[in-house]
Protein backbone atom coordinates (compact mmCIF):
# COMPACT_ATOMS: atom_id res chain seq x y z
CA UNK A 1 0.00 0.00 0.00
CA UNK A 2 1.17 3.25 -0.84
CA UNK A 3 1.96 5.63 1.85
CA UNK A 4 -0.24 8.42 -0.43
CA UNK A 5 -3.41 5.97 0.17
CA UNK A 6 -3.05 6.50 3.52
CA UNK A 7 -3.30 9.65 4.28
CA UNK A 8 -6.42 11.46 4.72
CA UNK A 9 -7.01 14.66 3.26
CA UNK A 10 -8.87 17.13 5.78
CA UNK A 11 -9.56 20.71 5.66
CA UNK A 12 -7.41 23.38 6.44
CA UNK A 13 -7.78 24.91 9.85
CA UNK A 14 -6.31 27.61 12.38
CA UNK A 15 -3.85 29.78 10.93
CA UNK A 16 -3.38 27.55 7.57
CA UNK A 17 -6.84 28.52 6.77
CA UNK A 18 -6.84 32.19 8.10
CA UNK A 19 -3.68 32.46 5.84
CA UNK A 20 -5.39 30.85 2.87
CA UNK A 21 -7.96 32.76 3.18
CA UNK A 22 -5.58 35.73 3.38
CA UNK A 23 -4.15 34.97 0.17
CA UNK A 24 -7.25 34.46 -1.89
CA UNK A 25 -8.79 38.03 -0.85
CA UNK A 26 -5.15 39.49 -1.59
CA UNK A 27 -5.35 38.02 -5.11
CA UNK A 28 -8.90 39.34 -5.36
CA UNK A 29 -7.84 42.79 -4.57
CA UNK A 30 -4.84 42.57 -7.27
CA UNK A 31 -7.40 41.27 -10.15
CA UNK A 32 -9.92 44.32 -9.52
CA UNK A 33 -7.20 47.07 -9.63
CA UNK A 34 -5.88 45.45 -12.94
CA UNK A 35 -6.90 47.57 -15.83
CA UNK A 36 -8.11 46.12 -18.90
CA UNK A 37 -4.83 45.51 -20.99
CA UNK A 38 -3.06 43.82 -18.14
CA UNK A 39 -1.12 46.19 -16.60
CA UNK A 40 -1.63 48.24 -13.18
CA UNK A 41 -0.83 51.43 -12.00
CA UNK A 42 -1.05 53.30 -8.76
CA UNK A 43 0.87 55.68 -6.19
CA UNK A 44 3.39 54.59 -4.43
CA UNK A 45 3.66 56.51 -1.30
CA UNK A 46 4.04 56.21 2.21
CA UNK A 47 3.80 57.94 5.57
CA UNK A 48 4.08 61.76 5.81
CA UNK A 49 7.89 61.05 7.84
CA UNK A 50 9.02 61.68 4.35
CA UNK A 51 7.24 65.26 3.64
CA UNK A 52 8.48 66.17 7.28
CA UNK A 53 11.75 65.02 6.52
CA UNK A 54 11.98 66.85 3.13
CA UNK A 55 9.93 70.66 4.30
CA UNK A 56 12.96 70.40 6.89
CA UNK A 57 15.79 69.19 4.05
CA UNK A 58 14.16 72.29 2.07
CA UNK A 59 14.50 74.71 4.73
CA UNK A 60 18.34 73.84 4.83
CA UNK A 61 17.97 74.84 1.44
CA UNK A 62 16.67 78.00 1.73
CA UNK A 63 14.17 76.54 -0.55
CA UNK A 64 10.31 77.07 -0.21
CA UNK A 65 8.83 76.17 -3.35
CA UNK A 66 7.88 72.90 -3.08
CA UNK A 67 6.57 73.40 0.89
CA UNK A 68 3.13 74.08 0.65
CA UNK A 69 2.14 70.89 -1.73
CA UNK A 70 4.13 68.80 1.03
CA UNK A 71 2.62 70.98 4.07
CA UNK A 72 -0.52 70.32 2.61
CA UNK A 73 -0.56 66.68 2.29
CA UNK A 74 0.62 66.26 5.77
CA UNK A 75 -2.61 68.19 6.48
CA UNK A 76 -4.32 65.79 4.79
CA UNK A 77 -3.43 62.49 6.32
CA UNK A 78 -4.03 63.76 10.13
CA UNK A 79 -5.83 61.27 11.83
CA UNK A 80 -8.92 62.78 14.02
CA UNK A 81 -7.40 62.25 16.73
CA UNK A 82 -4.55 64.71 15.87
CA UNK A 83 -1.88 62.59 14.89
CA UNK A 84 -0.32 60.92 12.09
CA UNK A 85 0.44 56.85 11.83
CA UNK A 86 3.08 55.13 9.39
CA UNK A 87 0.87 52.72 8.24
CA UNK A 88 -2.25 53.23 6.78
CA UNK A 89 -5.33 52.41 8.79
CA UNK A 90 -2.84 52.41 11.84
CA UNK A 91 -2.83 54.80 15.21
CA UNK A 92 -1.40 57.76 15.40
CA UNK A 93 2.52 57.42 16.51
CA UNK A 94 4.22 59.59 18.37
CA UNK A 95 7.50 59.45 16.17
CA UNK A 96 4.93 60.43 13.33
CA UNK A 97 2.94 62.92 14.89
CA UNK A 98 6.76 65.23 16.33
CA UNK A 99 8.26 65.62 12.93
CA UNK A 100 4.45 66.55 11.61
CA UNK A 101 3.80 68.92 13.97
CA UNK A 102 7.56 70.16 13.48
CA UNK A 103 7.32 70.11 9.72
CA UNK A 104 3.93 72.38 9.48
CA UNK A 105 5.09 74.83 12.06
CA UNK A 106 7.92 75.20 9.51
CA UNK A 107 5.56 75.96 6.83
CA UNK A 108 4.34 78.00 8.39
CA UNK A 109 1.20 76.58 10.37
CA UNK A 110 -0.05 78.39 13.58
CA UNK A 111 0.71 77.27 16.85
CA UNK A 112 -2.99 78.06 18.18
CA UNK A 113 -4.72 76.53 14.95
CA UNK A 114 -7.11 73.79 15.80
CA UNK A 115 -5.13 70.89 14.13
CA UNK A 116 -2.12 72.02 15.81
CA UNK A 117 -3.24 72.35 19.29
CA UNK A 118 -4.78 69.13 18.24
CA UNK A 119 -1.55 67.78 17.37
CA UNK A 120 0.52 68.85 20.22
CA UNK A 121 -2.11 67.66 22.94
CA UNK A 122 -1.69 64.31 21.09
CA UNK A 123 2.00 64.27 21.86
CA UNK A 124 1.80 65.50 25.33
CA UNK A 125 -0.99 62.26 25.91
CA UNK A 126 1.84 59.86 24.24
CA UNK A 127 4.75 60.83 26.13
CA UNK A 128 6.17 63.84 24.70
CA UNK A 129 9.71 64.39 23.91
CA UNK A 130 10.73 62.59 26.26
CA UNK A 131 9.48 59.22 24.57
CA UNK A 132 10.63 59.88 20.78
CA UNK A 133 13.14 57.61 19.32
CA UNK A 134 16.46 58.63 18.81
CA UNK A 135 16.37 59.66 15.22
CA UNK A 136 13.45 61.94 16.12
CA UNK A 137 16.18 63.46 18.74
CA UNK A 138 18.64 63.72 16.14
CA UNK A 139 16.13 65.45 13.63
CA UNK A 140 15.24 67.86 16.07
CA UNK A 141 18.66 68.51 17.48
CA UNK A 142 19.67 69.91 14.07
CA UNK A 143 17.01 72.11 13.83
CA UNK A 144 18.16 73.51 17.63
CA UNK A 145 14.70 72.58 18.95
CA UNK A 146 16.65 70.56 21.37
CA UNK A 147 19.48 70.34 22.88
CA UNK A 148 22.59 67.86 21.67
CA UNK A 149 22.69 66.37 25.45
CA UNK A 150 18.76 64.97 24.55
CA UNK A 151 20.42 63.35 21.52
CA UNK A 152 21.82 59.05 22.28
CA UNK A 153 25.42 58.94 22.34
CA UNK A 154 27.08 58.06 19.26
CA UNK A 155 30.42 58.88 19.00
CA UNK A 156 32.32 57.98 15.73
CA UNK A 157 34.45 55.72 17.59
CA UNK A 158 32.49 53.31 16.85
CA UNK A 159 33.63 52.55 13.66
CA UNK A 160 37.15 51.45 15.27
CA UNK A 161 35.20 48.58 17.23
CA UNK A 162 37.04 45.17 15.78
CA UNK A 163 34.73 42.59 14.49
CA UNK A 164 35.24 39.95 17.26
CA UNK A 165 32.62 42.18 19.49
CA UNK A 166 29.86 41.20 19.55
CA UNK A 167 28.73 45.31 18.43
CA UNK A 168 30.23 46.21 15.91
CA UNK A 169 29.67 48.04 12.54
CA UNK A 170 30.05 44.24 10.32
CA UNK A 171 27.29 43.13 12.45
CA UNK A 172 24.52 45.70 11.49
CA UNK A 173 22.44 45.20 8.33
CA UNK A 174 23.42 47.85 5.37
CA UNK A 175 20.45 49.87 5.76
CA UNK A 176 21.40 50.45 9.82
CA UNK A 177 24.91 51.17 8.62
CA UNK A 178 24.06 53.35 5.95
CA UNK A 179 22.03 55.02 8.76
CA UNK A 180 24.94 55.08 11.97
CA UNK A 181 27.84 55.92 9.98
CA UNK A 182 26.67 59.43 9.17
CA UNK A 183 24.30 59.81 12.57
CA UNK A 184 28.04 59.29 14.45
CA UNK A 185 29.83 62.53 12.10
CA UNK A 186 26.56 64.65 13.00
CA UNK A 187 26.73 63.62 16.75
CA UNK A 188 30.48 64.38 16.30
CA UNK A 189 30.14 67.93 15.08
CA UNK A 190 26.63 69.13 16.27
CA UNK A 191 25.64 70.82 13.41
CA UNK A 192 22.53 73.04 14.00
CA UNK A 193 20.77 74.96 11.28
CA UNK A 194 18.13 76.54 13.47
CA UNK A 195 14.71 76.70 12.98
CA UNK A 196 12.18 79.90 13.32
CA UNK A 197 11.02 79.77 16.75
CA UNK A 198 13.10 77.21 18.07
CA UNK A 199 14.44 79.28 21.07
CA UNK A 200 15.82 77.13 23.60
CA UNK A 201 15.15 77.82 27.61
CA UNK A 202 17.92 76.15 29.54
CA UNK A 203 19.98 73.41 28.60
CA UNK A 204 17.27 71.11 26.88
CA UNK A 205 14.23 72.56 27.89
CA UNK A 206 12.42 74.12 24.57
CA UNK A 207 10.03 76.28 23.15
CA UNK A 208 9.11 73.64 20.46
CA UNK A 209 4.95 73.22 21.15
CA UNK A 210 4.35 76.90 22.28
Amino acid sequence: MLLKDTLIETAPTGLEARMSEAVTRALAWLRSKQNLDGHWLGELGADTTLESDYIFYLFVLSDTSRVYKLAARIRNHQLPDGGWNIYEGGPSELNATVKAYFALKLAGDATEAPHMVQARRLVLQLGGLERTNSYVRFYLALAGAVGWNMVPAMPPELMLLPRWLPINIYEMSSWTRAMVVPLTILYAHRFTWSAPDCRQSGADQVNLWA
